[in-house]
């Protein structure tokens, strides 16, 4: 992975920012972050590359987590149906299966959920709670140190390729946009794990073509510090 993350921005930053400070990497995302083992792959190709010295890695990731959880400004489409005033068709379904039995079972299991969590710690979804965390260690990590690269490896988009994939490529580009006035710099390297083919026919996953698009099209010609990797089952470079 971190030799494609190397190729996909080319060496000319790495080599420039080596003699500015040390070169930061920053890993977020959701589930195939969250279960890459950085010690068995990515820091000691780093380490290998650039030297013990010259490193600083840092990861942050939880699976099953939509974007707006790392990117503060994130907002939803507004379907055509509440752009009208008029009820979406989860609402119409929702409002004809209340019936006298199901609101009388609704409110038996909202008192039984209610009883459980009172025995539960608060979970915080706000957005950009993740991304906070992550700064956190980021943060803790450079702190007194020179750094003269920053590259940002992105995982993620299942979460919202079951929805709200209208939104990706505007919450891609604010995150990056995010990232970079948080660390003041305007040279911060942007690398995706793009989806993979997995459900091209938006079956299952109905945004899925759509994050996979959105992913892509950041990295254009005058996009040069954005990055993408294919992760396809069929590896079609294309």
């Amino acid at each position: 992975m971190v030799v494609i993350v190397l190729a996909a921005l080319g060496p000319a930053s790495y080599i420039k920012g080596a003699e500015q400070g040390k070169h930061l990497f920053i890993l977020s995302g959701q589930s195939n972050m969250a279960r890459l083992e950085l010690n068995e792959s990515f820091t000691p190709t780093v380490i290998k590359e650039f030297g013990k010295d010259n490193v600083i890695v840092v990861k942050d990731a939880k699976g099953g987590q939509p974007i707006r959880r790392w990117y503060k400004k994130w907002k939803p489409a507004i379907a055509a149906s509440d752009a009208a005033g008029q009820p979406s068709i989860s609402d119409i379904r929702r409002t004809r299966s209340r019936t006298p039995d199901s609101v009388e079972k609704t409110s038996r299991a909202s008192k039984r959920a209610q009883r459980r969590s009172k025995n539960r710690r608060p979970v915080s979804r706000a957005n950009g709670d993740l991304y906070n965390r992550l700064m956190k260690e980021v943060n803790t990590a450079i702190e007194g140190t020179k750094i003269g690269t920053v590259t940002f490896v992105w995982m993620q988009g299942e979460a919202d390729s079951k929805e709200h994939g209208q939104v990706y490529a505007a919450s891609l580009k604010g995150l990056k946009s995010q990232l970079s006035e948080d660390l003041g710099r305007t040279d911060v390297n942007f690398v995706i794990g793009r989806l993979s083919d997995y459900c091209l026919d938006n079956t299952r996953f109905s945004h899925w073509t759509m994050v996979r698009k959105a992913q892509v099209e950041l990295r254009m010609p005058t996009h040069v510090q954005y990055g993408w990797i294919q992760t396809t089952s069929t590896q079609d470079w294309a």
